[in-house]
């Protein structure tokens, strides 16, 4: 799958601007059947060359808290790396999930069994060399039932105050600058003070 990158290059008074006023810029990356990039992957704030790096290595963990704007949550399984046609199962008593081939009725995913009351899923992916939380369940999980997901090639970029790493967010589409990777590997971008755009 190889290393994506995004280069971003932001003028000195950009960089006062957004820093000054507490914004960060947040990277995370998408789940087909999920239209929200619902977890902020990446925050930081900014400077004049900005790098973000990621790859498709995945992990799959477990969590008792449900999707909450603005809220983190915590773990309480250990990530556990994970591949396409895989199933991560969630036992009744809380231990570590197991991971087994699986055969999916959707290409390039992988599934979370819950066997427990009711759980939600996370899933991590590598972004700048760490393993970092990109996708939460939008819905937990019931006993006994699985959640397919098929993660895509779709990233996003948007500006944030009162966020960090890890935060769970509902994002308005309109205020996200998104890019498809399918066919790419890197992407050199400006902000154009409402947009992130290709560099000319």
């Amino acid at each position: 799958m190889g290393t994506k990158q995004i280069n971003i290059s932001f003028t000195d008074e950009q960089v006062v601007e957004y820093n000054r006023a507490g914004y960060v810029l947040c990277f995370s990356a998408g789940v087909a059947g999920n239209t929200e990039f619902n977890v902020v992957a990446k925050a930081d704030t900014i400077s004049t060359v900005f790098n973000i790096t990621w790859e498709d290595q995945f992990q799959i963990a477990a969590t008792k808290d449900e999707f909450s704007d603005g809220a983190m949550f915590n773990l309480y399984t250990t990530p556990t790396p994970i591949q396409f046609n895989e199933a991560y199962t969630l036992p009744a008593n809380w231990t570590d999930g197991v991971v087994l081939a699986d055969v999916l009725p959707t290409a390039n995913s992988f599934a979370f069994v819950n066997q427990t009351s009711r759980a939600s899923a996370v899933i991590f992916k590598i972004i700048n060399g760490k393993s970092q939380p990109f996708f939460i369940s939008a819905n937990p999980i019931p006993k006994d039932a699985t959640e397919v997901m098929t993660p895509k090639s779709t990233v996003a970029l948007w500006f944030q105050q009162n966020v960090e790493t890890g935060t769970m967010v509902f994002v308005n589409t309109d205020e996200l600058s998104t890019f498809d990777f399918h066919d790419k590997s890197s992407l050199d971008l400006t902000w154009n003070g409402s947009q992130f755009v290709p560099s000319s």
